[in-house]
């Protein structure tokens, strides 16, 4: 783990779950895996930006609602 993962992956679980979403919801909408998509969330992956742009798709936020590391909005 490291903390930029984690940290990415923090602020996608409270995207997730302010969507009201499971991780079942959102693997299923943007087409990846429940484990992989809880791994993410714990910060043990680091996610490639077309994964970030699938996921915080899938809960409706669009790619703008992305947060980097350091909490700030990121563009692609």
């Amino acid at each position: 783990m490291n903390e930029r993962g984690v940290t990415i992956g923090q602020s996608l679980r409270k995207l997730r779950l302010s969507a009201g979403m499971t991780l079942s919801d959102v693997a299923e909408a943007a087409k990846t895996s429940v484990s992989y998509l809880s791994k993410v969330e714990r910060g043990v992956f680091l996610p490639t930006d077309k994964y970030l742009a699938a996921v915080t798709l899938a809960v409706g936020k669009g790619v703008s609602a992305r947060v980097s590391p350091e909490g700030e909005r990121s563009r692609l």
